[in-house]
């Protein structure tokens, strides 16, 4: 008679009462005249057909899986399991390390059988106890908790059928998995004392016809004052076996994104509504640019850490799969790279921008060749092209003149430099001086090619020197270039009007004097007079009169009025008279009656004076030669 039975792991088929075998499908038959004791023939022969437990083939977990001795392909665990002990990982359960078995009752207990090397069972069916209550200890060796905030421990295990049935039956008996909490390794007497286990039920393995087989997962949370725990397994009478023992806790698998580590973190328990944070960590040569912090709740993981390259590297991917994996290479002679916050791609360099070289790998930015720059004040980055001072303005010349004025005009250099903020520089200073040139003003360079630019507020016949200085950005920072970028006007200044006649006065016996004027502004060529007629109470009263004075040396005029009058004196130039001086008075009077009527206000003294000047040098020269002649003839 064949039974089977499946579970959670596998299906099972077994012969009770008959001498056939059923192992994967084939009728193995057995000597029919074997006779078998009642008790061989009530024992179960279990064989397994098909081992189909399916752990998810992902993350390899830490902890025991390091002492793994199977080193089986498809040994993985779940991505969110750190496994601390696992029966699967050992070539041999029971000697003595990852098992201890303890009889009390003095039967076989517990035995390790089927599955082959490194899937061997926890078997337990002691028939020669049958009629005694059994007590069956099996032992795990110290299993660290590590970070664990919760331990799971799965247990799979097939009930066969039940050996103390003299007992009441099977509904009784079970399979209980204990815990014993430490602080560290204990002694093997503790390690295989049931006492130190009882009052620590981790989870009942119900083997009773109403559950034959199964996967049974139960959860404990650490002591605080513990370090780690053994796992005691008790049987009390059944017959079955444990396929499989697991105890692990749940994480956020540890992976690498890129250049950033995520570690592993451990989950809180599941009741617990907690936190756990942990921090991520940088490639080398990589920066952080938010919290590196890698925050687990009891089903989840988050973090919004990033790392970029540092300044003068740039990210490589050196790996795909399973994980992306990225390293920072150094950028190579010809390129850089500077990091910035906000930046989103970091996995390239940049060609050296024009007129800049890197000579050296990890550069983070292109030194400017010689003779070549960048604006200074932060408007130009380490991503801008490389520039150079103007060469000097072509065809300057001086194109108008005036009395205050020189209208100069230039066309643009030959070369910009490279850049389009040309502006041009206008000094002067008289020639001959040895003072500084002076600043007058500058002009923007725009798109036109020619240029004119009037230099105002100058002195009449004046000889100047005035510089054209083509500028830019950053050629404040070329002085060594100067020279050639400057270039000379010389102009002169044209005649203006003069200023007023000097310390004009009304001397004794009525002469009218006066001096050159102090801004004569161009060649004196003579002077006017102008006088206004005063009334008795002191008004300018009447018709001016103006008299003009050709010759540039006469500074004085004998008056003859016999009213007051008001005299302005001004001089004249080239380009006409200039400004009058301020009124003096002159008072007139009546002894000059008959030469006002007969000659103006001013007289012919003026002729006669020249006139006596010449009689009396005539007469002078005359009494000389007398003289001589005297002398001689004595």
């Amino acid at each position: 008679r064949v039974q089977t039975r499946q579970s959670g792991v596998g299906i099972f088929c077994y012969c009770v009462e008959d001498r056939a075998l059923l192992k994967n499908g084939l009728d193995v038959r057995v000597d029919t005249e074997l006779k078998l004791p009642l008790l061989a023939m009530r024992l179960f022969v279990v064989c397994l057909v098909a081992a189909t437990l399916l752990w998810p083939a992902l993350a390899q977990a830490p902890g025991d899986r390091e002492f793994n001795e199977c080193g089986d392909d498809d040994h993985t665990y779940p991505p969110e399991w750190h496994v601390l002990f696992d029966t699967w990982n050992y070539e041999d359960l029971f000697d003595g390390q990852p098992l201890e078995v303890l009889n009390e009752d003095g039967g076989s207990g517990w035995i390790a059988g089927g599955g082959g090397s490194c899937r061997e069972q926890l078997r337990v069916c002691d028939y020669r106890q049958a009629t005694q209550p059994q007590d069956n200890w099996v032992f795990t060796q110290f299993i660290n908790f590590d970070e664990a905030r919760e331990i799971y421990v799965n247990a799979s295990y097939q009930y066969i059928a039940c050996i103390n049935n003299e007992r009441n039956g099977c509904d009784t008996l079970q399979t209980t998995v204990y815990r014993y909490e430490t602080n560290g390794q204990v002694s093997n007497a503790a390690r295989v004392n049931p006492a130190n286990y009882l009052s620590n039920e981790v989870s009942v393995l119900d083997l009773a016809a109403s559950e034959n087989s199964g996967i049974r997962i139960d959860t404990f949370r650490p002591s605080s004052s513990a370090t780690g725990f053994y796992l005691g397994v008790q049987d009390t009478g059944t017959c079955g076996s444990i396929e499989r023992i697991t105890a692990y806790y749940r994480v956020c698998p540890g992976m690498r994104d890129g250049l950033l580590t995520i570690p592993e973190v451990p989950l809180p328990p599941m009741s617990s509504g907690g936190s756990v944070t942990k921090e991520a960590t940088c490639a080398a040569n990589s920066f952080n640019i938010a919290s590196l912090t890698v925050t687990a709740t009891t089903d989840a993981c988050s973090t919004d850490a990033m790392c970029l390259c540092n300044t003068g590297f740039h990210s490589e991917v050196v790996e795909m799969m399973p994980e992306l994996i990225k390293e920072c290479q150094e950028c190579a002679p010809g390129t850089y790279r500077t990091a910035m916050i906000n930046e989103l791609d970091d996995s390239e360099c940049s060609q050296c921008p024009v007129n800049s070289v890197a000579e050296v790998a990890g550069a983070a930015l292109c030194e400017c060749e010689g003779g070549f720059f960048r604006k200074d004040d932060g408007s130009e980055g380490i991503d801008s092209d490389c520039t150079a001072s103007p060469s000097a303005v072509q065809n300057y010349r001086s194109t108008n003149q005036t009395s205050t004025t020189i209208t100069i005009a230039w066309s643009q250099p030959a070369s910009l430099g490279g850049r389009g903020d040309t502006y041009y520089t206008i000094e002067i200073r008289e020639q001959g001086s040895l003072s500084d040139f002076r600043t007058d003003g500058q002009e923007s360079g725009t798109t036109e090619r020619n240029y004119t630019y009037t230099v105002v507020n100058l002195n009449p016949v004046t000889d100047y020197l005035i510089r054209i200085i083509a500028e830019n950005g950053v050629s404040d920072q070329d002085p060594d270039t100067l020279d050639d970028r400057r270039v000379e006007v010389r102009a002169k200044t044209q005649e203006g009007l003069p200023g007023p006649p000097s310390n004009v006065r009304v001397a004794e016996n009525a002469v009218l004097v006066w001096q050159r004027p102090e801004q004569p502004n161009g060649n004196i060529t003579g002077y006017d007079v102008r006088t206004f007629p005063i009334d008795e109470e002191g008004n300018i009263n009447g018709i001016e009169t103006i008299e003009n004075f050709p010759d540039p040396d006469q500074f004085f005029v004998v008056l003859k009025t016999i009213v007051d009058i008001s005299i302005e004196v001004r001089a004249n130039t080239s380009v006409g008279g200039g400004i009058w001086s301020d009124p003096v008075i002159a008072t007139g009077s009546s002894n000059n009656m008959t030469e006002v009527e007969s000659s103006g206000i001013f007289g012919s003294d003026v002729t006669g004076y020249v006139i006596v000047a010449v009689i009396c040098a005539a007469i002078g020269a005359i009494v000389t030669a007398l003289i001589v002649v005297i002398v001689i003839c004595c």
